[in-house]
């Protein structure tokens, strides 16, 4: 992960931050976030430590289930509940996005995994059609074969982000802040099918966006990292000229939060066995095999977008899977 290490601390009378020229900061904004930070001369975002330290874990049980029916048929269902969680799932690149919220305090930011994917249910099955085996029957109508996988799995997770936030340690815009929940909401993503709640797959009046606290409000309970603390700390312009004494904290939504539209699709595929002994020897055969990957065509929905800040907040705009249903041709020679 690449978390900035000159995030803004929180100041007060007793911990303030004071300079050779004689200024002494003691109050928070999102004005003077920039002389608040550990190092002076950085931006709060413009020192970053890349890292192989974080925090990953991951919990899964897993049932399978197979048996070889009369008739040349066999089935195999394979169940697999899991948990993925950590603090930053990407690897690490060049922006601050990829460790969201506080920089400072990662446990802020441990969620599922952005690939976690609880439940996966995958159904397979195959069966040697009835028919002649061998001779002249055989070469023509004998030996086919017809084979299918069905996949039922949740959807990726999503975070509720929020353009505003991070204005009191010196980060809003340059990492992705999450919104605040509204108390109480219970339905804050639709039940059904997400084809009937594509303008709507997340209750827009569930969350607001980080609000800008105004001067003269008091901060308690905190830690200088915006953490859980015992301090208190004042919102205000420190009597500085031209500073309009508001700043905001970070959202209070967890991240990875809810879970986008499940998905589903069955592969099938037919086959056929031509045995070529007299030029290959007694293993000698020949594969037809036609292929249909996503057979029913059924869309598989991206996660709706979930910055509330945006117009379609909430809605699902696009769709994962963009190929349609793929027929494929093959051949293969076996010996």
């Amino acid at each position: 992960m690449e978390p900035s290490l000159n995030q803004a601390l929180l100041v007060n009378s007793a911990n303030p931050i004071s300079y050779t020229n004689g200024v002494t900061v003691t109050q928070n904004s999102t004005a003077n976030a920039t002389i608040r930070v550990p190092v002076p001369g950085f931006s709060p975002a413009g020192l970053n430590l890349v890292t192989n330290q974080g925090y990953s874990h991951y919990d899964g049980f897993i049932l399978e289930a197979s048996h070889a029916f009369a008739h040349n048929f066999q089935f195999k269902m394979d169940y697999t509940y899991s948990r993925s969680t950590d603090d930053d799932s990407g690897p690490t690149g060049s922006d601050l996005d990829s460790f969201t919220g506080n920089q400072l305090v990662p446990t802020y930011n441990r969620g599922v995994s952005d690939f976690n994917q609880p439940h996966r249910l995958v159904f397979q099955g195959v069966w040697s059609l009835p028919g002649p085996k061998t001779g002249l029957l055989g070469q023509l109508i004998g030996n086919w074969g017809l084979s299918g996988v069905y996949t039922i799995q949740s959807g990726l997770p999503f975070s509720i982000s929020s353009t505003n936030g991070g204005g009191l340690a010196g980060l809003s815009g340059s990492v992705t802040v999450r919104a605040n929940y509204v108390s109480g909401c219970t339905d804050a993503v639709a039940s059904g099918r997400p084809e009937q709640n594509l303008n709507g797959y997340v209750n827009a009046a569930c969350f607001v966006a980080v609000p800008n606290l105004a001067a003269g409000t008091v901060l308690s309970g905190l830690s200088p990292q915006e953490g859980n603390g015992t301090g208190t700390y004042i919102v205000g312009n420190n009597g500085v000229a031209g500073d309009t004494g508001i700043g905001s904290l970070f959202g209070t939504i967890g991240r990875n939060t809810y879970h986008g539209p499940d998905e589903h699709r069955f592969d099938l595929a037919l086959s056929k066995q031509f045995p070529i002994h007299r030029f290959l020897g007694e293993k000698g055969n020949i594969q037809f095999r036609a292929e249909a990957f996503k057979v029913f065509n059924n869309v598989i929905f991206s996660n709706p977008a979930a910055n509330i800040s945006n117009s379609t907040f909430g809605h699902i705009t696009s769709t994962l899977d963009s190929t349609g249903r793929i027929l494929q041709l093959a051949l293969k020679v076996g010996f």
